[in-house]
This record gives structure tokens, sequence and C-alpha cells, in this order.
């Protein structure tokens, strides 16, 4: 595959998951699992822009400090209380079943393959 259809498609996805926060077809609680997880995606992607733009090369050590920090500011602190990168409120949110494995970054490779989609959305 050629980075022009790469970057194609990169950008198609990246426009899809923008779109996920505003959708209504998802009941909850899953509605607001995948509304953060999208929301997250977003920032993951500014990010990538910022490194692609020549930021590390530019950026002061306090600035990196910070860029580094930001990927993981809904687990540090009072935030993790109420984070779905914390099991038990993962459980409490979505349920032990779904909890247990939306909390995990394994189990990307399981709602990417659609099997959540079954028990979402029955």
């Amino acid at each position: 595959m050629t980075d022009e259809l790469l970057n194609e498609r990169y950008a198609l996805a990246i426009e899809r998951i923008r779109q996920i926060p505003a959708e209504k077809s998802v009941p909850q609680p899953y509605r607001d699992f995948f509304a953060q997880m999208a929301q997250y995606l977003c920032k993951m992607d500014q990010i990538r822009s910022r490194i692609a733009e020549g930021y590390l090369k530019t950026a002061s050590e306090e600035e990196l400090a910070v860029f580094n920090r930001e990927p993981y500011e809904d687990v540090i602190g009072e935030r993790y209380e109420t984070s779905y990168g914390n099991p038990a409120f993962a459980v409490r949110a979505l349920g032990e079943t779904h909890g247990r494995s939306l909390c995990c970054t394994g189990s990307w490779e399981m709602l990417l393959s659609g099997s959540m989609r079954t028990a979402c959305w029955s």
C-alpha cells in the first residue's frame, strides 16, 4: 500500500472516529465508553500531528514533560477513580464481563474484530 493511500485511509478513519462522541446509536452505558475512547484516539492523533510537525525538535524540556503526560491524563491522580482504565470503575460502569474486558488495552483486538458489537447492541 502506498503512503498516499495509507494517509487517505488514516484521514478517513480519524474523521469517522471524530463523529463517534456525537452518536446516539449505542445504548448507555457503552455510549459514554466509546465516546471517551474516541476522544482519546483524537488526542493521540493531535499528538501524532505535533510530532510530525517537528514539535519534539523545538520544544523545551518543560514542554516535553507536559507533552509526555498528555496521553495519561485520564489515569493520573483523582481522575483514575472515574477512568475506564481503572478496572473497578470499568466494572461498575459497564458490568463485570464488559468492564473487565474493556478496561484493558488488550481488549482492542476484540473491539476491532467486532465481537463486542453483538454484546453492546443487543
